[in-house]
């Protein structure tokens, strides 16, 4: 729980980032289920990934960081609904100067600006079903170009262009019987308003996900996308709603129905039933104030449920129920969160985080309390432009930029990245006990871990359940790190390390032993039924591993360097040594010597693997990586 100092909660700063470039998009900050970390800028869009390494030293959270630059020039495909030249110089003057004063419709006339073709709004898809099993990356230009991308190394390629999809679709619809030309209206001026509903069709303003497999847009015509994704997108259905333009869209289940809420930018705020087809379900907020509502969250109490909007600077929340074929809104509670828009809004607990551009953050139950998070950073020179939870919570961060008032020569940073947290190292121990293992919470262990300045306890009980070793691993892990080579404890650390390793790699072994046959080679089996028989102390493991040694024909391991044999009593769990004194070390998966050239990697702990099917290490439950 977060600690309170009187009406405040405190919040504990882990790493301030200062980045380069200028912020401009409230939307530019976005974590993925596996821990990545986007932020839009006006050169392009910075991706950190969380790194945990228990034998980092420093007190900042460790992580790798790529970059997407922005685009310099138009696309073709962008070019094709556009008005051509001989037609514009047929328009009556009024006509064309607002077809060419129109960023959607003349895409190409800004001359030379970049800042159109910037990210406005980053997000992630859920985690792919491929080899890397990584989220691809979400961007969405001023232009409102919609894309995927995914991760090559340290470069981000397009994986799918969603409006070029979606301009694919458009062009099979008969869009030039919408307007004809009418004693009031040329060929010419009707020719334009189709163009126009075709590049207003186009023009995404933003997305939600429907789980894993299908995912919503809404358009500036005021369309809903109904889209399925199964490494393409795919175009289900398009539904014409009653606003003009969209501002937000959100999908939820509300009593045991897939309701999307649709948000204007006229500030209403319309329910859709989806189905084979969308339904009209009534208006969840009718009043036209021109307050856009641009965050939506459903929350659900046991059987009811509420809606939070993010509406300009207020936060208003309201019990909601379908019944039948209508829904039914219940009283507006809000608060006013200060003079600026609301740029961050998550659910922390049982109550909601909002961050204004210039106000505290703060935590609102939803009724009348409100309570302010206290950070030890100033902030007072710079506009907030997005807060974001990682996927457990346990790292938060806030992306700054310094106010106009405030930038002068000095200021050679104008953008910074706070990473926070609302945990105690108490906290997360009792997650991890509970099976929760992810990035952030361990980098956030290990932080405060040090920060704390935690000694080792020798009364340490040596655990056989794998969770608590994975926890007991990587905390003694980081103490380990720390310790110097005179450091009274650090015989008995070392023994508290190579005994979870032990469990661990005992673990992992028997997923090989006990996995169907012909999914591992007999060299993979014959090295992990030797470890379990030497080094584990869990009797029907070692009797697995002397059964499985019984039942096949052995041959023994030779050194590749010089073909000695490995010795007979092992030296260490984490490595094999041929009598010679040649060390190898051990596969984390099926514990065989790895003598490849490009073993798979842990790009958390650097172990190695080969020959495995894992794509976990068995030790951090890092990624493995192939070279």
């Amino acid at each position: 729980m977060p600690v309170p100092t009187g009406p405040g909660v405190v919040g504990r700063v882990l790493h301030c980032v200062t980045l380069p470039v200028h912020i401009a998009s409230p939307d530019g900050l976005s974590w993925s289920s596996d821990c990545q970390l986007a932020v839009a800028t006006k050169k392009g869009v910075y991706v950190f990934q969380i790194v945990p390494d228990a034998r980092k030293l420093g007190q900042k959270v460790n992580f790798v960081k790529t970059f997407v630059e922005n685009d310099t020039e138009v696309n073709p495909w962008q070019m094709e609904s556009v008005v051509p030249e001989e037609l514009l110089s047929q328009l009556p003057r009024e006509v064309r100067n607002s077809v060419i004063m129109d960023r959607v419709m003349a895409p190409h006339m800004v001359g030379g600006e970049n800042i159109f073709r910037q990210a406005s709004k980053v997000g992630w898809t859920p985690e792919v079903d491929s080899g890397d099993g990584n989220c691809l990356l979400i961007t969405l230009t001023v232009d409102h170009r919609l894309r995927f991308y995914k991760q090559d190394g340290r470069q981000w390629n397009t994986e799918v262009e969603v409006s070029q999809v979606l301009l694919d679709y458009l062009k099979s619809k008969p869009v030039e019987d919408l307007h004809v030309k009418t004693p009031n209206q040329s060929e010419n001026e009707a020719t334009v308003k189709n163009l126009k509903s075709r590049c207003y069709s186009l023009a995404t303003k933003c997305w939600c996900w429907k789980g894993e497999g299908e995912f919503f847009t809404g358009q500036l015509s005021g369309h809903v996308v109904y889209w399925e994704w199964a490494r393409n997108a795919v175009v289900k259905n398009i539904f014409k709603t009653e606003l003009e333009e969209i501002s937000c869209v959100h999908w939820d289940k509300v009593d045991n129905l897939d309701i999307l809420f649709v948000a204007g930018l006229d500030g209403r705020v319309l329910a859709l039933r989806v189905g084979r087809n969308f339904s009209v379900l009534g208006w969840v907020w009718d009043d036209l104030d021109r307050l856009p509502v641009n965050k939506i969250k459903i929350i659900k109490d046991e059987s009811k449920y509420q809606i939070v909007m993010a509406k300009a600077n207020f936060c208003i929340s309201m019990k909601i129920k379908v019944n039948k074929s209508k829904i039914e809104v219940g009283k507006p509670q809000n608060l006013n969160t200060g003079l600026t828009r609301i740029v961050g809004m998550e659910m922390y607990q049982d109550r909601m985080m909002l961050s204004n551009q210039k106000s505290n953050i703060k935590l609102w139950d939803m009724k009348k309390s409100s309570s302010v998070i206290e950070l030890d950073v100033a902030r007072e020179h710079y506009f907030c432009y997005g807060v974001a939870g990682s996927n457990n919570q346990s790292i938060f961060a806030c992306l700054e930029n310094i106010s106009s008032f405030n930038d002068h020569l000095i200021m050679r940073e104008p953008g910074r990245l706070v990473l926070w947290t609302l945990e105690t190292q108490e906290n997360l121990r009792s997650k991890m006990l509970e099976g929760l293992f992810g990035p952030d919470l361990m980098e956030a262990y290990r932080l405060l871990l040090t920060a704390n300045k935690t000694e080792f306890d020798p009364n340490t009980e040596l655990s056989t359940d794998p969770v608590k070793c994975k926890l007991d691993w990587w905390h003694h892990s980081i103490l380990l790190a720390r310790a110097s080579q005179t450091s009274q404890h650090l015989v008995q650390l070392r023994r508290v390390v190579e005994h979870c390793e032990v469990v661990l790699r005992s673990q992992a072994a028997k997923v090989v032993l006990t996995s169907p046959q012909g999914l591992y080679d007999i060299p993979a089996k014959q090295a992990s039924a030797h470890f379990v028989s030497s080094f584990s102390s869990i009797s029907s493991l070692a009797r697995l591993g002397t059964s499985t040694l019984a039942s096949m024909t052995q041959t023994p391991w030779t050194c590749r360097i010089c073909g000695s044999l490995a010795r007979d009593q092992p030296s260490h769990v984490s490595h094999v040594t041929c009598t010679a004194g040649h060390a190898w070390p051990r596969c984390v998966t099926t514990q065989q010597p790895v003598m490849v050239t490009c073993p798979a990697k842990c790009s958390w702990c650097k172990g190695v693997a080969v020959k495995t099917m894992a794509r976990a290490c068995c030790l951090c439950q890092g990624p493995l990586l192939q070279s």
